[in-house]
Parts: structure tokens; sequence; C-alpha cells
């Protein structure tokens, strides 16, 4: 402490009792790393131990570009100019990381990891941290809502399926989820606050591959894992300041995602795993509606493995598949 040493790093150190005083004891003349994984190293907990003198950096699970390093492929490849050979394993690598998400451990040990996590989460982070009086059907609404993921919430009809006879106590059970990183919600895009805070939310499961280990469904819909791992990214870029994310619909159509910076709504983005001749109306109807709506300067539509350029209206829009979207800089 009393030589050349610049940083100090401490793991976990939140199982210590009274480790915030000994931080901020030794914080003059150094800089402090402090990483644990579990709740208590919730930002809300720093402020209150280090009464704001500190910057929260929150880990996510590996992105697709790391991914890709783990998988040993050419990063050459990530600039953009693929060879046929460099593209199949692209697109093969993608799909394995579509479905088995971003948890390091799951490539190691299996999906059974990933449902020993849940539980971990639920038992150590929500009922050891927070006075819970329906343990297990706070388990159940959880399930319930990861299964529900990239759609709108009604927590009405979330309390009414899982048998909480609280709406406030199904709202309380939620925000313990997102507080502890198990899922996250999008809000819908209004202007007027108010309107924005009543809408209903569209959850996401934090993690595509914990969402393939919950799911009831036995032949997943790819579809809802193309969005997820999109909000996922979008949710990732936002927490390194790229904007901050919502949805928006106006009863008949809809866009996926909107990104908004300052006042501006900068991106205008549609998920949808194949654009067809059937689907692609109502795709572009939802973005191009948006668009217009809050002058958007950009529009995507994100897909499994289509590349195109489209005119909406005076609009320019670009058909980009989700792999070389997520390969290309934040």
């Amino acid at each position: 402490m009393f030589g050349q040493t610049e940083y100090l790093v401490f793991d976990e150190i939140q199982n210590i009792e009274g480790w915030e005083l000994f931080i901020n004891r030794i914080r003059p003349g150094h800089k402090i790393i402090v990483t644990g994984s579990n709740a208590n190293l919730m930002s809300s907990e720093m402020a209150t131990h280090l009464t704001g003198r500190f910057d929260e950096w929150t880990l996510f699970p590996m992105s697709f570009q790391e991914f890709v390093r783990y998988r040993g492929l050419a990063p050459s490849a990530q600039k953009g100019v693929f060879t046929t050979l460099e593209k199949s394993a692209y697109v093969n690598a993608f799909e394995e990381y579509m479905m088995c998400g971003g948890v390091f451990e799951r490539y190691l040990f299996g999906a059974a990891h990933l449902r020993t996590l849940f539980r971990s989460i639920i038992q150590r982070d929500i009922l050891g941290r927070y006075d819970v009086e329906y343990p297990g059907l706070l388990e159940e609404l959880a399930v319930y809502l990861l299964n529900s993921s990239g759609n709108k919430i009604s927590m009405n009809k979330m309390a009414a399926r899982t048998g909480l006879k609280s709406l406030q106590t199904a709202r309380v059970y939620a925000r313990y989820m997102e507080t502890t990183f198990l899922l996250f919600t999008v809000s819908k895009f209004s202007w007027r606050l108010k309107e924005q805070q009543a809408a209903m939310k569209k959850a996401y499961c934090s993690d595509n591959g914990m969402l393939s280990a919950m799911l009831f469904d036995i032949s997943p819909d790819k579809g809802r894992f193309l969005e997820n791992l999109v909000a996922i990214e979008l949710k990732r870029r936002q927490a390194r300041g790229s904007g901050d994310l919502f949805y928006w619909d106006d009863g008949s159509r809809e866009c996926d995602f909107l990104i908004k910076e300052g006042r501006t709504i900068t991106t205008a983005i549609q998920v949808c795993h194949i654009l067809t001749d059937e689907n692609r109306n109502r795709e572009l109807s939802g973005l191009s509606t948006a668009m217009e709506r809050f002058d958007a300067g950009s529009g995507l539509i994100l897909t499994a493995d289509q590349s195109e350029d489209l005119l909406c209206g005076h609009r320019q829009v670009r058909v980009v598949p989700v792999w070389r979207w997520m390969l290309e800089s934040n």
C-alpha cells in the first residue's frame, strides 16, 4: 500500500462485514476496483456504502464479438469482408450463440448449469436479501415472465396466473428480478411521461441460454430468441452510453425498438427472423410509421441472414443479419 501500487483489486469483499469502511480509508491515493457477483454489490447498496464516490460498471454475458473470439474465429473477418467459408463459420457460431447464450459456464457444464443459476438467483439474491412472503409464487412468476420474453406484460394477468392476490406484490417481485439481472424491461416510448409509465412494458430475459433452459416450448420460436438477443445487445450498448431503449406501438402497428439520445430518436429497429412477402408490409409499416412520427435518422430491420437496402417513403432502411450487426462497432 505504501509503494508504487496504483490499483488495488478486491473480489467478493462484500462478504466481509465493514468492508466499506476499509475501502473508504484506503481510497485516497489509490484506484480501487471492487468486484462481486451477488446482490450486495447493487448500485443502491454501493451508494449507501460509498456515498457516491464510485463509478459502476455492469458486466453482461459474453457479446457475440467475445463469443467468436472464444470460438477462435479469424478476427480479420470481423471487418465486414467474408469468404464463403468464413461466413459459414460465423453463421454456425451465431446459431449456437443465439440458442445457448453468453454465460461462459454454459459451454463448460451444459444447460443444467443455467437452471442451477436461475435457482441460485432466486434463492440467494432475492429470497436471501428481501423479505418475500410467497417464495414459491415468486419463482413461479419468474418462470412465467421468462416465458413471456418479448411480449407486453400485464402484471394483473401475471398475478392472477400465479395466484398472487396483490397486484402490488407481483410488481415488487418483478422489480426484484430486474434488480438482480434475471430479466429487464423496456418501456413504451411517449413524450408524455405519465403515458409512458401507464403503458405495459416488454420483458426480456438477460441471457438467451437461460431463456432456452427455462422455456416451456418444446420447439422454441427462433424469432423470439432473435428479438431477445437484439434486446440484450441494445441493453449492453445502452449501458455503455449509446442511448436509451424503448419500444413503440399505436395499437395497430409496432416498432420493436427505438433508440433515444437526448431529445432525439436516432434509430428505429424492427426484428424479423425471415422477411417474406407475407410479413414485409407489416414489418415496414410499423418501422416507417415510427420513423416518420419521431423523425428517426435511420431505420434497421435485423434478420437471421438477409441483407437488403430499402427505400421506405423517403427514408433509407437497411436490412442486416443480426450476426453482422453484432460484429459492427458499437
